[in-house]
C-alpha cells in the first residue's frame, strides 16, 4: 500500500494515478494527523511526501518518518511534477525496496545457515557414539538432536 500525504488539490488525481500504474493499494492524506493515523493503522511499502510540506513543516514531517515502519519514503514536489513523474519515482521506490526485502531474506538465511553449520562442526569434534548415550530425560532436545545428528552424518 502506498500513502500520499500533500496539503494539494491534486493529491487524489495523482494518487488514483499511482494506483492504477502500480497495482498498489493508494491512499491520501490531507493532513499530517490524517497520514499519522493512518500510518498506525496500516503498513505501507512506500511514504510519498510532497516536497512543499519539508518546507512548511518540518517536525511534522520529521514526525512522519518516524511513524513510516518499513515503508519507503518517497519525496516528489506535486506542484511542479506531473503524475507521470510521481508513478515513475513510486515505481523505482518500490523495486528498491523489494530488491532490499529479498536481500534481507538472503542475508538472515546465510546467518541461520553459518549458524547451522557452526553447530555441526562444533558436533563433529566429538565422536558419534556420544550421541547414541544421550540419556533420554533431555525430552524435547531429544528430536532436535536426532535431527541435527541425521544433518550431519548427510553432510558426510
Amino acid at each position: 500500500m502506498v500513502l500520499l500525504v500533500t496539503y494539494l488539490s491534486s493529491g487524489e488525481e495523482c494518487g488514483a494515478a499511482v494506483n492504477r500504474a502500480t497495482g498498489e493499494r493508494t491512499r491520501v492524506a490531507n493532513t499530517v494527523r490524517q497520514a499519522v493515523s493512518l500510518l498506525k493503522g496500516d503498513e505501507y511499502n512506500a511514504l510519498v511526501i510532497d516536497e512543499s510540506m519539508l518546507e512548511s513543516e518540518p517536525a511534522a514531517v520529521d514526525l512522519l518518518l518516524l511513524c513510516a515502519g518499513t515503508a519507503i519514503p518517497v519525496y516528489v514536489n506535486l506542484a511542479i511534477s506531473g503524475s507521470e513523474r510521481v508513478v515513475r519515482e513510486v515505481r523505482v521506490a518500490l523495486d528498491r525496496r523489494r530488491r532490499e526485502q529479498v536481500i534481507a531474506v538472503q542475508l538472515a538465511e546465510s546467518v541461520l545457515h553459518k549458524e547451522l553449520n557452526g553447530s555441526l562442526s562444533r558436533m563433529r569434534g566429538r565422536k558419534s557414539s556420544r550421541f547414541a548415550t544421550w540419556p533420554r530425560k533431555y525430552g524435547p532436545y531429544w528430536r532436535r538432536l536426532l535431527l541435527l545428528r541425521s544433518l550431519w552424518k548427510a553432510q558426510g
